[in-house]
């Protein structure tokens, strides 16, 4: 019986194996890496402009956020924001997306991911309720908003990332003078 032909010579061609398609997966995301980027900066860009219809180019704004998940982009026009925030819903992480104009009112609402309950939880993510949040310029206006039956926890959820994008405007719209 010959050690070398049994059992090196069957090692040697898997670790071939394993270096030559491992060294074809980073090529590959390598070559795609940026596509991908790119799109979904323009997905991103697109949510952004249709919760605020007003601007069709945004940027970042570093802000010292202690809000897990958030993040705020200023129209480049400087007339307002958007920004996404996340908590628990009744199914997971619920994020949200809202438009606010330098006067402080909401202009638009997505639910940009959710996990909740399909025909009563996702209830809260159609659009004819999440109008009910447009033009709402404070906490006390945005829990003025009826619940969806049954969907209480959801409807919370997103009473919350909304009551926390008012918070985050509330330290952010100096930038936008």
């Amino acid at each position: 019986m010959n050690y070398f032909k049994e059992f090196a010579v069957p090692a040697l061609v898997l670790t071939i194996i394993c270096l030559v398609v491992s060294t074809a997966l980073v090529a590959s995301n390598n070559l795609t890496a940026p596509m991908i980027e790119k799109t979904n900066l323009e997905q991103a860009n697109a949510a952004r402009a249709e919760v605020y219809p007003a601007a069709s180019e945004f940027e970042k704004i570093e802000a010292n956020l202690t809000e897990e998940g958030a993040e705020v982009y200023k129209a480049s026009d400087n007339s307002g924001v958007v920004i996404t925030t996340q908590t628990q819903g009744y199914g997971g992480d619920y994020v949200v997306m809202a438009g606010i104009d330098k006067d402080g009112k909401i202009t638009g609402v997505k639910v940009t991911s959710n996990s909740e309950t399909p025909g009563l939880g996702t209830k809260t993510t159609v659009p004819e309720y999440l109008e009910k949040y447009v033009s709402k310029a404070s906490k006390d206006e945005i829990s003025g908003v009826d619940n969806v039956a049954g969907a209480t926890i959801s409807s919370t959820a997103l009473k919350t990332c909304l009551n926390t994008a008012m918070d985050i405007f509330d330290t952010v719209k100096g930038e936008l003078e």
